[in-house]
């Protein structure tokens, strides 16, 4: 959704919106059970709350230095491609071999 861009650093969604949701700057479905973007500016570390069972994409947040993904998700689209400040994911074991596949860690971050 914004991949490549170093621009954003919080989605804001008005509440009274009936498809879309808004926390911390980083934007959801309307009940929060699917994370659709990630601000590409937003800096720091994130843990993806509870609530959410798939994760569309944390392409291109270079602002991104760890996430943290609960047990509540089980699918997780296009991982953390160009986020070059990524230094730590704490993720759940039964998702872990989905997302080291996809993960481009940088090799002194391991």
């Amino acid at each position: 959704m914004f991949s490549g861009c170093t621009g954003p650093k919080a989605i804001e969604v008005d509440s009274r919106n009936v498809a879309y949701s808004s926390a911390e700057g980083v934007l959801f479905d309307k009940v929060q059970s699917e994370l659709l973007a990630y601000p590409a500016g937003k800096a720091g570390p994130y843990t993806i709350p509870n609530t959410v069972t798939s994760c569309r994409s944390f392409s291109g947040c270079i602002g991104l230095t760890s996430v943290t993904i609960p047990n509540s998700v089980t699918s997780i689209g296009d991982p953390f491609s160009g986020c070059t400040a990524l230094r730590a994911i704490e993720v759940d074991s039964r998702i872990w071999l989905t997302v080291a596949r996809r993960c481009p860690l940088q090799q002194d971050a391991v």
